[in-house]
């Protein structure tokens, strides 16, 4: 018996509609499950000359071994793809609780490939699978289409995965929704699954989750419920959220806090205070399956209608286009989630128009008769509008900031924009839109750098940002603030064993701590359960997660395996990325960041990385990792060591396999 599993992998050829399954176990027993069974299946099933949005671009959906179980948080679902946004890696992690439904079908993975002659979507019921006709879904939001199809069923207990619009006109960094409020973003898996010609994907399971020893199994997953609920973080994430938080970060200027908001404190009245609004319109707190946290805000504002909001949403479409009018803020970030696209990538696109705008470089006729002015609603309305549209400078939007920047360097003269490509002036990283966290943190800047999304959410240095955000925590009094840095402080100290590890302008210990917040957050995502529970936030230890496998599986899991799993994984993915041209020389921030302060808030004027220490930073992150100084691809040792040999031997007949580390002056590459 597979325990802790559903025991099969289906496969689904969209072209010919054929269905098939293989067992679990052909990943799982080297991959343990989730992210890691992802990684792999995507790695041996997307060719190199396979394109993002084309048929021979395959899309998987993974659960973990503790999905659709009583640990807490266990309801994760990954989705992996080659990007859109990216030609790298594409993957998104969402919760709710299709996954676990997944589960209880009797499946551990999803994997479509190939592509629909005309809209489908996909069904299944334990045994029963099939493909069924989506026209009638066509232009349905992510709300309407769950409720459509569980009509169509005829069971109101069906779990769907959707699309929106912007997902069925393929916008590159289009999203894919399960439940209210939970969005697989930042990559354009819902532009994969457009592309595909797939609309949603319904899943409706009896069976349970078959567990080797279920005492210990339970006693387990109690031990790690009542870990989190004595946390001192918890009893404020599981009634306030992350709002307070997110508004000490804007208010220190370490989020939102990259190019154009230079000196700019928009907001001195408190206008777009987080909590105040969710204590003004909101009316209960939910959270994902079996989580005892709600983190999420349910939300409801007369004429607008409810929506859930939570952590990154709440900037965003705020601070980042300096829109004070927390109304706006709340039919536009809701019109994403009802849209199917990014929030934060849109506003960060909206962003950078709006700093070209402010420069004089960008006149209303290139971006269709509308001024691109800062916090301007019909700037925002518009644009949003025109990008899932796709109708007029929105298709180039569309198609992403590097395609968008191409369509303007044609129609903006050379000598009038110095003879430079607005691209310089995007925040992004390998052409995906940043998040808020700003890239001038030395830490910031190295997550953001070699993530593997280009996007610094899963290696975050959390104690750094809190450190920083510190001194700007509304409704705290000076020995709260002292306290939480002295923590931060102690923690980073502690794992690194470098003084200096916590001053945010000292190189020493940060390598570590990326490197350390990769391995846990990718231990969480091959189990199954949310990286929000380890030390991303409320500090679950990696024993907790052992000891639940060890009496789930049957069989004794230790943490060096754990971490083992986490490397192999991340050894994996890169190798996936290298082989679509990723190098040492893609693993960086925009050339303009180097060397600028934080531009405002309580840290403004502090801080700032600069090129010569994000270089060493890079050199200490891939020795930790056994990836070559020069290129940046995992080194044939490296991959041995992980027991991906054939990997090895891939790379080598591509040409692009290192031997060994090379020890040369990174500083040249």
């Amino acid at each position: 018996m597979a325990f802790l599993r559903g025991g099969r992998i289906l496969l689904v050829d969209l072209t010919t509609r054929q269905v098939s399954t293989r067992p679990t176990a052909d990943y799982a027993d080297a991959y343990l499950g989730g992210r890691a069974v992802d990684a792999r299946l995507v790695y041996d099933l997307v060719g190199v000359d396979a394109e993002p949005l084309g048929p021979d671009n395959v899309i998987v959906f993974g659960t973990g071994p503790l999905t659709g179980t009583p640990f807490p948080g266990s309801s994760r679902l990954d989705i992996m793809a080659r990007s859109p946004v990216t030609g790298l890696l594409g993957n998104a992690n969402v919760g709710g609780d299709w996954a676990a439904e997944l589960k209880f079908a009797g499946y551990d993975h999803v994997v479509l490939t190939g592509r629909a002659s005309s809209p489908v979507h996909l069904c299944i019921h334990n045994d029963v699978v099939e493909l069924r006709d989506s026209a009638a879904l066509r232009g349905m939001t992510t709300s309407q289409t769950p409720a459509a199809i569980r009509a169509e069923l005829d069971n109101p207990e069906v779990k769907v995965l959707c699309i929106g619009p912007a997902g069925e006109n393929q916008v590159t960094y289009a999203t894919v929704h399960c439940s209210v409020g939970n969005a697989a973003a930042r990559t354009g898996m819902g532009a994969v699954l457009g592309s595909k010609n797939v609309k949603a994907l319904a899943v409706r399971g009896t069976r349970g989750v078959p567990i080797a020893a279920p005492e210990p199994f339970l006693e387990a997953c109690i031990a790690a419920h009542e870990h989190l609920r004595a946390k001192d973080d918890y009893p404020e994430a599981h009634t306030e959220g992350v709002t307070r938080g997110e508004y000490a970060f804007v208010l220190s200027g370490s989020e939102a806090g990259g190019d154009g908001h230079a000196g700019v404190d928009f907001d001195p009245s408190g206008l777009t205070d987080f909590a105040a609004f969710w204590r003004r319109y909101g009316y209960k707190r939910t959270g994902c399956m079996g989580c005892p946290v709600h983190c999420m805000e349910n939300l409801s504002v007369p004429g607008l209608g409810g929506a859930v909001m939570s952590c990154e949403l709440y900037p965003q479409l705020s601070w980042e286009v300096r829109n004070d009018d927390m109304l706006l803020w709340y039919e536009m970030t809701r019109a994403c989630q009802e849209l199917g696209i990014d929030s934060t990538s849109i506003a960060i696109a909206l962003q950078w128009l709006m700093e070209l705008h402010a420069a004089g470089l960008l006149d209303p006729d290139l971006t269709d008769g509308t001024p691109m002015a800062w916090g301007d609603p019909d700037a925002i309305r518009g644009m949003l509008s025109r990008t899932v549209d796709r109708e007029g400078f929105g298709d180039a939007l569309a198609q992403g900031m590097r395609a968008a920047a191409d369509y303007l360097d044609a129609r903006i003269p050379a000598e009038r924009r110095g003879q430079r490509s607005t691209y310089e002036l995007a925040l992004q990283v390998n052409n995906n839109p940043m998040y808020g966290i700003s890239p001038r943190l030395m830490s910031m800047a190295l997550a953001y750098s070699v993530g593997r999304r280009s996007d610094l959410i899963q290696e975050l240095d959390i104690p750094q940002i809190n450190i920083v955000a510190a001194p700007a925590y509304p409704r705290t009094t000076s020995e709260d603030r002292e306290q939480m840095i002295e923590h931060e402080t102690a923690r980073v100290v502690a794992l690194t064993g470098e003084p200096g590890a916590a001053d945010p302008d000292v190189v020493d210990g940060k390598a570590e701590i990326v490197h350390d917040m990769g391995l846990a957050t990718g231990i969480s995502d091959i189990a199954g359960s949310c990286k929000w529970h380890t030390k991303w936030f409320l500090d679950l230890e990696p024993e907790h997660y052992a000891d639940a496998l060890t009496a789930g599986l049957g069989r004794e899991v230790t943490l060096p395996e754990l971490q083992e799993a986490s490397l192999r994984m991340r050894n994996v993915e890169r190798a996936f990325e290298c082989r679509h041209g990723r190098r040492r020389a893609n693993d960086t921030i925009p050339r303009k960041e180097f060397g600028k302060p934080i531009s405002r808030g309580t840290a403004a004027g502090k801080y700032g990385v600069t090129e010569t220490q994000l270089e060493q930073l890079k050199d200490e992150y891939y020795a930790l990792r056994g990836w070559d100084r020069a290129t940046g691809v995992p080194t044939r040792e490296t991959l041995v060591a992980s027991g991906l040999g054939d990997i090895a031997a891939d790379l080598a007949r591509l040409g692009i396999l290192p031997e060994s580390s090379v020890t040369g002056d990174a500083g040249a590459h």
